[in-house]
């Protein structure tokens, strides 16, 4: 028997619908993609192919290659046991609850931040500027069509994400792929030939991702979004402490941190064996930033080939 199948791909949802608010509309392109239904879309269509042989296998997002990607029961013990643990290492007369208090405290742990300061020696290696601000791009770019249309530019538009945006079009799930994928190459002027790879779905303890090759640096970029889903709150709630290596570190950033090495692994390696004077770079904001470096520091622990890489 002829059997079919949707087409399922970065333009579609993980059944392979588009939407729209009427059939003519859905003809035209607009901004963020039209994989998932907004406050004003009223019709849905997607395209069938005729299945050629036995169902292949689809790539999976690295969120599905691990079945604990979404422990809601792991995130809520991890901050439950977190703030025990504050709880019983402070007595109640110890918390400022007076405002006065509370300020004054805040004034001495400023002035001990400051004399930790002054006491450290000059920063003179200029030359580790430019790195950096490529990698501070990097981490920015990674918020895809979020950071392209500006929505990081003031602090009135960035609040529009987690509030009134949300009800018409939520822009940290409802994005589809191409549009982020085409917002970050733009941004940091790069070749598609040169994406390795991206995901652009996040889940809780499995942040979203992209690895390039940059031949301007000479370097293999792994960048990680920061927070900026329901999902990646949660993975920020998971904050109780746990071993990590030779010490310990925060639970969620540690799990998204090893789920992480071990989805990326299998294609870092070649390409480190075929550009070996590359530097591999691991860089992120926020939540990103904590998880690069946890992923770093496995990597040159466990990985030969990735002992000279950076967060």
């Amino acid at each position: 028997a002829v059997q079919y199948e949707p087409v399922i791909d970065d333009y579609t949802d993980h059944e392979g619908w588009v939407y729209g608010g009427s059939l003519q509309r859905m003809l035209q392109p607009r901004l963020g993609g039209r994989a998932s239904s907004r406050m004003l879309d009223s019709v849905r269509r997607r395209r069938w192919v005729r299945r050629r042989g036995p169902r292949e296998q689809t790539e999976e997002t690295p969120c599905r290659l691990f079945a604990q990607a979404d422990d809601w029961n792991r995130i809520f013990t991890s901050l439950k046991n977190a703030i025990s643990h504050v709880v019983a290492e402070r007595r109640v007369a110890g918390f400022p609850l007076d405002p006065v208090a509370h300020a004054l405290r805040a004034s001495e742990d400023r002035r001990r931040y400051q004399r930790l300061c002054t006491s450290l020696s000059s920063w003179t290696e200029a030359e580790v500027l430019e790195p950096l601000c490529v990698a501070s791009l990097y981490a920015r770019a990674m918020y895809g069509f979020v950071a392209r249309m500006g929505y990081f530019d003031t602090v009135a538009a960035g609040a529009m994400i987690f509030s009134v945006q949300k009800l018409y079009f939520d822009l940290s799930t409802q994005v589809d792929g191409a549009s982020n994928r085409r917002c970050f190459l733009d941004a940091m002027q790069l070749r598609r030939q040169d994406l390795l790879f991206d995901s652009w779905a996040s889940d809780t303890m499995c942040p979203v991702v992209t690895m390039v090759r940059d031949h301007e640096m000479q370097w293999l970029v792994v960048s990680i979004r920061g927070t900026l889903s329901f999902k990646d709150i949660l993975t920020d709630m998971a904050c109780n402490t746990r071993p990590f290596l030779n010490g310990y570190a925060h639970e969620g950033f540690a799990f998204a941190a090893e789920r992480l090495v071990e989805v990326i692994r299998s294609t870092l390696k070649p390409e480190a064996r075929k550009y070996p004077n590359y530097r591999l770079v691991l860089t992120g904001h926020s939540m990103g930033a904590a998880i690069s470096a946890l992923a770093a520091a496995k990597l040159r622990a466990e990985d030969p080939w990735a002992a000279g890489c950076v967060a």
